[in-house]
């Protein structure tokens, strides 16, 4: 009788010990889905960046800040330059939004939207580009930046007034830190 009682405890411990086995490769798993999807987010930003930087040589700062100020002075291949920047930018969204569709990470691509959307858009050719780039994104990416378009608190001028913003900043800083 003691030994049947042993083995039945015995038993129940080691269906409990393969429980909490299987548990913990549960967890692991999850551990190493979201290590995964933080591995395929940081890819993605990193090719944003490559990307911007891959055109730094070709898409200096002045081609940059002329789209701001001059629009209609802007080249053909000034153009063509600061369509690359946009279309990587809009690209970048998209890349994110598949990755959270498919269940690798959570809404990553709303947390970037919600960065870049006003100094991406806060200018007229931004706006513009983004028009055009609605045809080719995913209809929930196009509803939720219409949406943060729609608002009231959105700047259509927001990139612009960034830069005059820091650039003023920067002036008191100097004027401070001299007296």
């Amino acid at each position: 009788m003691n030994t049947e009682k042993f083995n039945s405890w015995l038993q129940i411990a080691a269906n409990l010990g393969i429980l909490f086995g299987l548990i913990l490769v549960g967890f692991q798993m999850r551990q190493n889905s979201e290590l995964l999807g933080a591995e395929l987010v940081f890819t993605e930003n990193q090719r944003l960046i490559d990307g911007a930087q891959a055109l730094a040589g070709e898409f200096p700062s002045s081609v940059y800040a002329k789209h701001l100020t001059n629009l209609e002075d802007l080249s053909f291949q000034e153009q063509v330059e600061i369509e690359a920047f946009y279309y990587t930018h809009f690209e970048n969204w998209r890349s994110l939004y598949d990755l959270s569709s498919i269940g690798i990470i959570e809404n990553e691509w709303k947390t970037r939207i919600d960065f870049d959307a006003q100094w991406l858009l806060g200018n007229p050719y931004g706006r513009a580009r983004w028009e055009r780039a609605q045809d080719i994104q995913p209809r929930e990416i196009v509803d939720y930046v219409n949406n943060l378009l729609e608002q009231e608190s959105f700047d259509n001028d927001a990139t612009r007034r960034y830069y005059e913003s820091m650039f003023n900043d920067a002036l008191q800083y100097k004027e401070e830190s001299q007296n």
